[in-house]
């Protein structure tokens, strides 16, 4: 179907196969917006405001302006603020999708970029000839009176693709949501697993006819924001936020919105992720994938936090009572554990080192008092055929001088991979866990962690540009560029579900099953394994293992994880929540699911 569009001076209706837009200059404020069964006002004139300083609307064109553009029209809409002076808001429409941003030259750096949200002198809107209106504040007490140009919510119905503690994700539109490369524990318990997941919501009626993706589109370089933000409340609103770390020179396009339409939520989102796809707005991927990748992997964190809550809860009553899982990452205990998953024929081919093996976080380093031989243990598992994979929590700081960090005044928040002295000693220390080399561990790769301590600080300096998501890309592109040329194959695992990761990393870690225990974890982990594969298909997925709050969960989950992605196992001895043991017949399960699994997985290569 073409797109149609009929106009005059004061209003006009694009008619495109999934959806209409109209306009009207009777009330400037808004576009219409229909799907199916519902419509929804947007509000035309968004806000970007600077630190203390709202962006405020004080003039208007009301004649729109119309423009043919491949394969759709565009349709052009100027305004004047206090802070930016001219603005140009547009919305490129196509045939099954709609595209909304807007273009001026900063006056400030950028704290919060608003879409359908803005604020406005009070007369910015009333009629006053020839479509435009003159600038009309008044003070009190010397403060300009501005008010809030919005629209309220028509639809009914919000989904979050990004997973939460509470595993709250399809809620009242009037709820709050977010999408964050952080970590907010208020919100809906906690929202760390995917940092960040797909930047989009989905939005539907009461009847939920037809659903609707909202999602951001930026070009590489320009994800210089932490949060994706839904306004609660009866308003439609949503905003990025910068921290006032982005001042771009001269013209500033903003990150587009993108709306997209389907049967279901999950039919909007894919159009939404097909679409930054094919428009080259986040990386394919061409290398292949090594075989051994795919094979189960065994990691020792749930077996570290058995015995972290078996001496804490068990132990000598006269000492200090304390969860320290970290001293059992040595390498008396991982050998123990290999040893237990040898005599019990568990086909496991990656064994993940966790934490705390390294001294210090911020440039891992063995600590030898706890490993006096990590190099020889990798050796040797590497004789018998396995992978051994490295724990690595970024943005902590540990070891790495103030010279080289993320600071706030003299205080020091975290390693900064903008700086280039930090990247220098950054290499050495992948080349120092990654090479075959003498004084290196020859280890296969990395399970990156803590990615949720992004800095978010308006008080923070660093040396280079990158901010929010963007400064997470830098720090992991130079950690993948870096091992695969010291290593083709080494193995990068994250919980960056989001398809501008996809050639930063190989396999997306759902993460931890999280405390807020249920019988089961079987639809938690089938969420996040769906949301991970819509958002990266081209990377694989290792399932995770902890905890589980029961050896019978544990056993359902464990017997659904091949169908998922990688299977994943962090237990040894007993389940860490209960202190059940694990049986013999378990590992005979264990062994023959493994094998089939790898068989299977064999034969499709």
């Amino acid at each position: 179907m073409r797109i149609l569009i009929e106009s005059r001076k004061d209003a006009f209706t694009l008619t495109a196969k999934t959806y209409s837009l109209g306009y009207n200059a009777r009330e400037p404020e808004f576009v219409r917006l229909s799907a199916g069964e519902w419509s929804q006002k947007l509000c035309i004139w968004s806000a970007c405001d600077g630190i203390h300083e709202k962006d405020v609307l004080v003039r208007i064109v009301r004649t729109p302006q119309y423009q043919e553009i491949p394969r759709g029209h565009r349709i052009l809409f100027e305004g004047m603020s206090l802070l930016h002076k001219k603005k140009v808001f547009i919305f490129d429409c196509y045939e099954d999708y709609l595209e909304y941003y807007y273009k001026f030259v900063p006056a400030l750096p950028i704290d919060r970029l608003y879409f359908f949200q803005g604020w406005g002198l009070p007369g910015v809107f009333a009629p006053m000839g020839k479509g435009e209106v003159e600038p009309q504040g008044e003070t009190v007490s010397g403060a300009l009176q501005i008010r809030e140009i919005n629209a309220s919510k028509a639809f009914a119905w919000l989904f979050n693709p990004e997973p939460n503690a509470l595993d709250r994700q399809w809620v009242s539109a009037q709820e709050y949501g977010k999408v964050s490369v952080n970590y907010d524990f208020n919100f809906n318990g906690g929202n760390a697993f995917f940092t960040p997941g797909l930047i989009a919501f989905a939005l539907t009626d009461q009847n939920k006819s037809v659903w609707m993706s909202m999602g951001i589109a930026a070009h590489p370089g320009d994800y210089n924001f932490n949060d994706y933000e839904f306004a609660a409340g009866r308003i439609l609103a949503l905003s990025l936020t910068y921290f006032g770390k982005t001042k771009p020179s001269g013209s500033f396009t903003t990150p587009h919105l993108v709306i997209h339409f389907g049967a279901s939520e999950r039919e909007a989102l894919n159009s939404y992720v097909d679409f930054l796809l094919a428009n080259q707005l986040v990386p394919g991927r061409t290398a292949p994938d090594a075989p051994w990748w795919r094979e189960p992997i065994f990691c020792g964190w749930g077996e570290q936090a058995y015995q972290a809550d078996f001496h804490n809860r068990l132990g000598e009553k006269d000492m200090k009572q304390e969860w320290n899982p970290f001293q059992y990452s040595n390498q008396a205990f991982y050998e123990h554990m290999a040893d237990i998953l040898e005599k019990n024929k568990i086909p496991f081919r990656t064994l993940i080192i966790d934490d705390k093996w390294q001294k210090e976080r911020g440039l891992p380093k063995a600590d030898e008092g706890k490993w006096p031989d990590i190099r020889g243990f990798i050796d040797r598992l590497h004789k018998k055929g396995k992978k051994v994979v490295l724990w690595w929590g970024l943005f902590t700081g540990e070891g790495v001088p103030s010279r080289m960090c993320i600071t706030k005044g003299e205080q020091k928040l975290c390693e900064d991979p903008t700086n280039p002295e930090f990247v220098k000693e950054l290499r050495h220390a992948v080349k120092r866990m990654l090479s075959d080399k003498e004084g290196c561990y020859n280890a296969d790769g990395f399970k990156i962690d803590f990615t949720a301590a992004t800095p978010a600080d308006y008080e923070a300096r660093r040396v280079g540009v990158p901010w929010g998501i963007e400064l997470l890309k830098t720090y992991l592109r130079e950690i993948y560029a870096t091992a695969k040329k010291i290593k083709k194959d080494a193995f990068i695992i994250t919980h960056a579900a989001n398809p501008y990761f996809m050639d930063v990393c190989d396999a997306i870690r759902l993460n931890d099953i999280d405390k807020n225990y249920q019988d089961s974890v079987v639809k938690k982990m089938e969420f996040r394994a769906g949301m991970a594969r819509l958002a990266c298909p081209c990377l694989l997925i290792d399932t995770d293992n902890w905890p589980c709050p029961s050896r019978k969960a544990w056993l359902e989950y464990m017997r659904l994880q091949p169908s998922l992605g990688i299977p994943s196992l962090y237990y040894a001895t007993h389940i860490d929540t209960t202190r059940e043991a694990i049986q013999p017949k378990d590992w005979t399960m264990i062994s023959k699911l493994w094998k089939d699994y790898t068989g299977k997985t064999t034969l499709h290569r």
